[in-house]
């Protein structure tokens, strides 16, 4: 159980961090790289282990590692795109959604018991995480910045491709879940070294494949340089770490088709707790019967 409400607890920080990154004009992709790279030092050092990188290739996980090394990089740069050009509210519901693909992957690749109580509260948990995730009124009908208002202007004009970042938003974060499931089920199982050891390699792989991208935008100077994103990156890479290894760690005290919406709508209950207590965002009637809906789905999970 304590596993399970760290990884709540560090991607909920990590959500908050990712949020003050525009407060402080922190450059995004730059600061995910470096995240990855601290990520996988702060693995290191948590757990005193140095991956086997000569011998990766001969290991079972491998290939999971790979495609989780891949969706971790892009996935975090396709959040910052859809945030840009689809907006906020759409992109977290879109990337909550996840759960549409990892839940009922759980349930029929590990052959889980599908009955009334949990389908009725995974019902609950994506009911709840589109009303929390409803903007207000007042915050649809405010007047634009400049900015915001020339990227309006274009909204006719955008290229098809906009709309792909959506789709690739859920399906990206489906896998992730889907990948961590089946490496921890199939092949980790309880070992915590090779847990350890299955995530450093992921984090390690991501880093290297953000790396060659941002080495060629800092070459084609299409990105600076700046110490700002360095210090966000690592102050994002700590709690990066953590989230996955304790999620994975998770997924042998309770069913994973349970763990998965019961993990999802606890950090999203959360953190609009904390945009409510700590930035003032307002809540409306929808968001409050959408944090309703959430405490009902995880009393259900709870059972």
């Amino acid at each position: 159980m304590l596993d399970f409400i760290l990884s709540v607890v560090c991607t909920v920080l990590l959500l908050v961090i990712l949020k003050l990154f525009n407060n402080f004009k922190v450059e995004k992709f730059t600061a995910i790289v470096i995240n990855y790279w601290v990520a996988l030092l702060v693995g290191m050092l948590a757990t005193n282990f140095i991956p086997e990188f000569g011998i990766i290739h001969q290991k079972q996980w491998f290939p999971h590692a790979i495609a989780l090394g891949f969706l971790f990089i892009t996935g975090f740069y396709v959040i910052g795109l859809s945030l840009q050009h689809i907006g906020v509210a759409i992109s977290t519901v879109v990337q909550k959604m996840s759960l549409v693909i990892s839940v009922p992957f759980a349930i029929f690749y590990f052959q889980e018991d599908a009955n009334l109580l949990k389908v009725s509260a995974i019902t609950l948990a994506l009911l709840a995480v589109v009303c929390i995730n409803i903007p207000a009124k007042k915050a649809i009908d405010e007047p634009k910045s400049t900015e915001n208002s020339v990227l309006d202007d274009k909204k006719s004009t955008r290229p098809a491709w906009i709309w792909f970042l959506p789709v690739y938003l859920l399906l990206s974060s489906g896998a992730i879940e889907c990948l961590l499931q089946s490496a921890q089920n199939d092949i980790i199982k309880n070992d915590s070294l090779e847990s350890a050891n299955f995530t450093m390699i992921s984090f390690a792989l991501a880093a290297t494949m953000g790396s060659i991208s941002l080495a060629y935008s800092l070459i084609t100077k299409r990105l600076v340089f700046d110490l700002r994103s360095v210090i966000g990156g690592i102050i994002l890479g700590i709690p990066n770490y953590f989230s996955i290894f304790f999620l994975i760690r998770s997924f042998s005290w309770l069913d994973k088709s349970v763990v998965l919406p019961l993990n999802n709508i606890s950090i999203v209950v959360l953190t609009a707790l904390i945009g409510l207590i700590f930035f003032k965002e307002s809540l409306t009637k929808i968001n409050l019967a959408g944090l309703l809906l959430a405490v009902g789905a995880i009393i259900l999970l709870s059972i």
